[in-house]
């Protein structure tokens, strides 16, 4: 009893000493209709779990009480403890979940500005004998139904594929990402995985019921499916393809991180389509892990009207997904046009078989968010030109070769109304030679896109 109480003397009066340093985590929430408008979403949960246990590939619905709920802006604050990894799941009644991961130091606080998509769902009628096609619905930033699954007679089993065989009426509820023309901020992870970052060249997510009972892939069985890579993106595929590192990720829901697949994947280098199959469905990746066959770096800074440091705000690189500030390694594409010729020799005579790619400038639109003492949100975009080489670009050996996108917030201006499109868009105008695209029907006429940016072909 006496040694109870003085450790309760103890701690009031040495509080810092006995409860955990703490900082802090704002996060808005935006809910977005496949082809509408986002708009700030109330009720929006959040939950807080640390990254433990056995991978977890199938969909991870929290059954706990979330730690806080978004109000009518949209907007939550919530109290972390300092230097502690928490993996943050954000769902939403009708709308697809992300994950982000966050570590904050003592007396810090992290922004976050998350997107989420509008749930797409119908029911399908799984064949006793045969097969049936099955796409999963357009992307949020248009890309027209990127993925087909190819679903056999007894692929789909009850208790999470685990149990007897099905047919008949099945309800799923599936969504897609096109990296290249969706909201970043809509994406449902960071692109990371135990040891290194990824670039993905397209998502999606599946949930498959009959009545109360939960489906998945039959043990023993698979489910072919198809990806459409965007073209934006497509060179960069077929580079990763010559490789062999054009790879199929599953997202482990307990730790926020991609977990690589352990399946034959095949990319059509003319048709841009990915073609692999799957023993599980949760959410799944088309990513490519590093080392990637051409990088460049971009160093991001957020500062306010004034020049100070804005730490905490968020930032997204358009195309490639979620930043940080600091240096970032962004993948990208070399050009053939004026490279040194590649000779290979034959019986009778030596001929060219290539040309050595070479490096380019290539261009990036970073786009940051933060929130006000005030209590709203404010944002800021810039687009910054930097080099596009081999592997002798890289943050650390090579920093000086890094383009600094320094992205400029006005903490006192007015308020940015969520929905708005971010500054300096126009969907109407043609984007112009050397200017970022997400497709070539971006760019003004005669011109292609390729990794991102219109150049005449």
């Amino acid at each position: 009893m006496y040694r109870k109480v003085i450790i309760a003397v103890i701690c009031s009066a040495w509080a810092v000493a006995c409860s955990p340093q703490r900082a802090k985590l704002v996060v808005h929430v935006e809910g977005k209709p496949i082809d509408g408008r986002a708009t700030p979403l109330q009720s929006a949960q959040i939950y807080l779990s640390e990254a433990e246990g056995a991978h977890e590939h199938h969909h991870h619905h929290p059954k706990a009480a979330p730690v806080a709920v978004t109000d009518a802006q949209g907007d939550v604050s919530i109290s972390v403890i300092a230097d502690k990894e928490y993996v943050v799941h954000i769902d939403a009644d009708g709308h697809d979940g992300v994950v982000r991961i966050v570590k904050q130091t003592v007396d810090s606080e992290r922004n976050i500005w998350v997107t989420l998509n509008e749930e797409q769902k119908k029911t399908i009628l799984v064949p006793r004998t045969g097969e049936i096609k099955v796409t999963l619905g357009s992307t949020a930033g248009g890309s027209v139904e990127p993925v087909t699954l190819t679903i056999e007679a007894g692929d789909l089993a009850t208790d999470n594929g685990n149990g007897d065989p099905v047919d008949g009426e099945v309800e799923i509820t599936y969504g897609s990402w096109d990296p290249a023309v969706d909201d970043p901020t809509s994406l449902p992870s960071d692109l990371r995985t135990a040891d290194e970052p990824l670039v993905s060249y397209g998502m999606f997510h599946v949930e498959f019921r009959q009545g109360r009972e939960t489906l998945n892939v039959r043990k023993g069985q698979t489910i072919g499916w198809t990806m459409q890579i965007n073209e934006a993106m497509q060179d960069m595929a077929t580079s990763a393809d010559g490789m062999g590192d054009l790879n199929i990720y599953s997202l482990d829901h307990n730790s926020g991180l991609w977990v690589e697949d352990e399946v034959v994947a095949n990319y059509n280098v003319d048709t841009g389509v990915m073609t692999t199959e799957s023993t599980h469905f949760s959410h799944k990746n088309c990513d490519q892990p590093p080392p990637f066959p051409a990088r460049s770096c971009v160093i991001i800074e957020v500062i306010d009207q004034e020049g100070n440091a804005v730490p905490q705000a968020d930032t997204v690189i358009t195309g490639r997904g979620p930043a940080v500030q600091g240096c970032n390694r962004v993948a990208c594409t070399l050009t053939d046009e004026g490279g040194t010729p590649i000779f290979g020799q034959n019986n009778r005579s030596r001929r060219q078989t290539g040309t050595r790619p070479i490096s380019r400038q290539v261009t990036y639109t970073v786009t940051a968010r933060a929130h006000t003492e005030a209590g709203y949100w404010v944002q800021g975009q810039t687009t910054v030109e930097t080099k596009c080489d081999d592997v002798r670009i890289n943050c650390r050996r090579h920093i000086d070769a890094c383009a600094t996108a320094t992205v400029v917030l006005d903490m006192n201006g007015p308020a940015i109304p969520p929905s708005a499109p971010a500054p300096g868009d126009d969907p109407g105008a043609c984007q112009s030679n050397g200017d970022s695209c997400g497709s070539s029907d971006e760019c003004c006429d005669g011109l292609v896109c390729s990794d991102y940016q219109c150049f005449a072909p």
